[in-house]
């Protein structure tokens, strides 16, 4: 159906003085350093094709939610809805999957009860600011190339086992550059003494 996108919920459908600009934000988990260093190596020992475009590794993250664009004058109302106090998990990406156009990801098997747990609150808390869920069904992974088609699952235990990290936290973040860089625009912290 065309005509122009649709308001968030609560927002004016008055004829607006000034349009307000739109930022590109997500909730993301970042790897601490060792899980980090455990990915570049893992990166690294993959016999990957010419075509594959690597992630660098100051990107590496998992997508808790991608939101899409907001308006830059809500984004406060937003950092104020977002959960905090949540348990915090240990999260191990311990196998590769090969998805849609050749991207290379890596995935928890099995994926931790807490990190749906938090998946759930936050979509709740978005909804809440007029971000609708997804439709489709939560599949957490952690890219590490695109454009990698042919591209076999590496399956070596001893690397993967290293890929772990404790999420004691999570970050709005804004795409900036066109998605080449990040900005982080809040942090959460889990539960103090969780875990």
């Amino acid at each position: 159906m065309g005509g122009k996108p649709q308001p968030f919920a609560g927002e004016s459908t008055a004829a607006p003085h000034v349009h307000a600009r739109n930022a590109r934000l997500f909730l993301a988990l970042w790897p601490d350093a060792g899980a980090r260093d455990a990915l570049v190596d893992y990166v690294s020992s993959c016999p990957w094709p010419e075509t594959a475009r690597l992630v660098s590794p100051e990107k590496f993250h998992l997508t808790l939610h991608f939101i899409g664009l907001f308006p830059e004058d809500r984004i406060e109302e937003l950092v104020r809805t977002m959960p905090g106090g949540f348990e915090p998990f240990e999260l191990c990406l311990n196998r590769m999957e090969v998805l849609r156009r050749g991207t290379v990801a890596l995935v928890p098997d099995p994926v931790p009860r807490e990190l749906l747990r938090l998946h759930r609150l936050a979509a709740r808390c978005l909804a809440g600011v007029g971000v609708p869920s997804s439709s489709g069904e939560f599949c957490p992974h952690l890219t590490l190339a695109r454009r990698a088609r042919g591209m076999h699952p590496v399956r070596s235990a001893a690397a993967l086992q290293r890929v772990r990290w404790n999420v004691r936290s999570y970050d709005l973040v804004e795409s900036v550059a066109g998605g080449h860089a990040y900005r982080v625009i809040s942090h959460h912290e889990a539960a103090k003494g969780g875990g």
